[in-house]
């Protein structure tokens, strides 16, 4: 077993992740749910094949008609396995209820699942896919979410599953896509949000918050807050409300602020009476824990404009689009969002304080409010970008009256507000504009049009679209797609009409080695390539040492015959001169393929003994989009721990470690910056991250704000024979 834990002598451990992570991949072309990410930012951050320079040359690749209308946006998983082979899905809710997968080339459904709804009604919902990339869930006219296998579309039932989401689904409509979000205490959560058919009837605005792992759930009522069940049609309490209204039907939703460990929503017309026995939220922004609770009957903040009557009176709901969470230019405080509604005006609030200061319940306190040209309802999702070129933050607002990109600007005391860079004056409605690539993509009734992000100039339109409502388009490695027509239609858009190549593939090896360890010890490693192809491959090695670049590390090509393999022994010296060194390998190939395996070992009693390193290929990487746990952590006499971070970001990347104790109190936290695809090993990370004393028992809290992923592990070292137990994130 290794047996060393300094900066320059590392305990490299097993990185056994296949079966773990099995589960945990997510491909940096996944678009998971509405808005492509918990704060469905509406921007495609991941895309590069689709730019300015080739946008001008999208033809339609396929139109594909859908079991049943749908009203919302599609989301998208890659390599996913079916009866067919692998295939890159698209899900879609049918706006009858349930979901059908289509094959993303092509256009073929794959599968349909349609829960027998037993009620009549429809559905404007959009799916949403876990981060684990098992299951898609859907919400049905019987007032359950169901939980589908990506692969066949089989339900999966059990452990809560159908999730319970309204007792009145004949007067409650789901309108608002679901939204998956993965708290600070890694645990994940569905949102679910309710609203109704037309404002009619003895409905109740709600969100049911429900735990992916155990099914357990939470309901928050914008109406009858003080009640924390699913409300029934009795219309008294303990189990049913006198009063109706505060429907969530914003598309987006619930919103994650992952900053803040909170989530967002917005609620439509209705009472505004937070003082008992009868709490009612109309027309206001609430802010709750992840796991869907408040504080007692009140949300851990709110917001309410001051003209809130005149809202509620008139049916111009401010929760008719949902707050977008903008990022904070450098060095700017407080962090912001803004806010539309019916009245097509935008208000710019203060996450970290929605009520100026004055607690939830209060009325007023926004930053800033402009009244959009035209002052047209707002329905669609604000998309949000910030401009590589100069930092400076964009949000897209679509409406009747045009397409409207605001600009976040500041004056010389540090007062936010927004400022209108562009305009295009054509109508757009309720579609959700997207972002991708420097490139704005909205759709209407018989249009499509692609815009410069920065200056609104126009770089493409396709006159083919059917009738759009509030369906919206997504782009996803190099294809636009986008869903129209009341009987359900779906088109996608490449390059010349022509399928993007199919993408290459990269793993990270997360330590390799040459060096010297304890008690005369020396590390070295051994890597074995398998290329499972009946064609030659091409691949390359770059050795991304320790602590620094690893964009600028040396990299080696091989040849490999087709079922070929290679074992380079002693890669670190041997493949790249190094000795004395260690880092992480990143292996490439143009194309899917290959097997890589390495084992970082030392001579001892006339053999060798060490571990096995499992390649983590980039899908696998950890994102911004989940936190990992790593349990078992400990800093005592008898043992000590290790972290071994490594990045497959282009770009710095900042990852946040907290240490948690056992009763779940967050005991110290610390930021590590890994240069582009560097490795880092963090020794004793708890006397690291600032947690002084023993700590027995402990676990330690991963995750990253930052595009761009990486991985993790630790190491558990006995203190008297150095032998390490491999800690993996879950």
């Amino acid at each position: 077993m290794p047996r060393s834990d300094s900066r320059s002598t590392p305990a490299f451990l097993a990185f056994a992740l296949s079966a773990c992570l099995a589960s945990e991949r997510l491909s940096a072309g996944d678009w998971l749910q509405f808005g492509g990410d918990p704060r469905h930012s509406g921007n495609a951050s991941a895309e590069t094949t689709l730019g300015r320079e080739n946008v001008g040359r999208l033809k339609r690749l396929f139109h594909a008609s859908l079991p049943d209308g749908s009203d919302g946006a599609p989301a998208y998983l890659s390599g996913v396995t079916t009866a067919k082979g692998k295939r890159d899905l698209l899900f879609v809710t049918l706006a009858g209820g349930g979901v059908s997968a289509l094959d993303a080339r092509t256009g073929e459904v794959v599968w349909t699942n349609r829960p027998p709804a037993g009620r009549p009604g429809f559905t404007m919902s959009c799916p949403a896919v876990d981060p684990g990339r098992l299951y898609v869930y859907g919400w049905a006219l019987d007032g359950f979410v169901h939980r589908y296998r990506v692969g066949d579309g089989v339900e999966a039932s059990g452990d809560g599953w159908p999730a319970l989401v309204s007792l009145k689904p004949e007067l409650e409509k789901c309108s608002s896509c679901l939204a998956i979000a993965t708290a600070r205490s890694g645990r994940s959560y569905l949102y679910a949000a309710t609203s109704s058919f037309g404002d009619a009837g003895d409905y109740q605005g709600h969100v049911t918050a429900i735990d992916l792992a155990s099914g357990a759930q939470r309901v928050f009522n914008a109406v009858c807050s003080e009640i924390g069940t699913h409300l029934d049609a009795s219309g008294a309490a303990p189990t049913g409300c006198a009063t109706a209204g505060m429907g969530v039907w914003a598309r987006s939703g619930v919103v994650y602020d992952a900053d803040a460990d909170r989530i967002l929503l917005a609620t439509s017309n209705g009472d505004f009476h937070p003082a008992p026995p009868s709490r009612s939220w109309g027309d206001s922004v609430l802010a709750l824990a992840p796991d869907g609770s408040g504080n007692g009957a009140m949300p851990l903040d709110s917001y309410t404009p001051a003209e809130y009557d005149q809202l509620g009176g008139q049916d111009i709901d401010l929760g008719s689009t949902t707050l977008a969470i903008l990022p904070p230019p450098p060095g700017r405080r407080p962090r912001l969002a803004v806010q539309g509604g019916k009245d097509g005006v935008l208000r710019l609030l203060n996450l970290d304080d929605l009520s100026g200061g004055r607690g939830a319940g209060a009325i007023g306190g926004e930053l800033f409010r402009v009244v959009t040209p035209g002052a047209q309802m707002i329905f669609a999702a604000p998309a949000v970008w910030t401009n590589p070129a100069d930092g400076s933050v964009f949000t897209y607002v679509p409406t009747a009256a045009g397409l409207f990109a605001y600009r976040l600007a500041f004056d010389a005391g540090g007062a936010p507000s927004l400022v209108l860079a562009w305009q295009d004056s054509r109508s757009w409605k309720s579609s959700s504009a997207l972002v991708a690539n420097g490139i704005v993509y909205a759709a209407a009734t018989g249009r499509l049009s692609a815009l410069d992000a920065e200056t609104g100039a126009s770089l493409y339109e396709n006159g083919q679209l059917g009738v759009v409502h509030m369906q919206s388009p997504i782009v996803v490695d190099g294809v636009l797609y986008v869903i129209s027509d009341k009987f359900g239609a779906l088109d996608a858009y490449s390059v010349d009409g022509k399928p993007p190549a199919a993408p290459g593939e990269t793993w990270v090896v997360a330590s390799a080695a040459h060096v010297p360890g304890a008690n005369g010890a020396s590390y070295t490693t051994e890597l074995t390539v398998a290329n499972t192809t009946d064609t030659e491959m091409l691949f390359s090695l770059r050795y991304a040492e320790h602590d620094g670049d690893g964009s600028a590390g040396s990299v080696v090509s091989f040849l490999l015959g087709p079922g070929g393999m290679a074992t380079y022994e002693d890669v670190v010296a041997s493949v790249f001169g190094k000795s004395g060194s260690y880092g992480a390998i990143h292996v490439s190939a143009p194309r899917t393929g290959l097997v890589t395996q390495a084992r970082t070992s030392t001579p001892s009693a006339g053999g060798t003994f060490g571990q096995g390193i499992t390649a983590v290929a980039y899908p696998f990487l950890q994102t911004k989009t989940t936190a990992r746990s790593i349990p078992g952590a400990r800093e005592d006499d008898a043992f000590r721990t290790n972290l071994v971070l490594a990045s497959g970001s282009a770009a710095e990347l900042r990852v946040d470690v907290s240490a948690v104790g056992a009763d779940g109190a967050v005991l110290a936290t610390k930021s590590y910056t890994l240069p582009p695809f560097g490795m880092t090993q963090v020794s004793r990370v708890l006397r690291d991250v600032g947690v002084s004393g023993p700590v027995r028992a402990s676990r330690l809290l991963v995750s990253t704000s930052s595009d761009g992923g990486f991985t993790s592990y630790a190491s558990l070292i006995d203190n008297v024979t150095n032998d390490p137990t491999v800690l993996l994130p879950r």
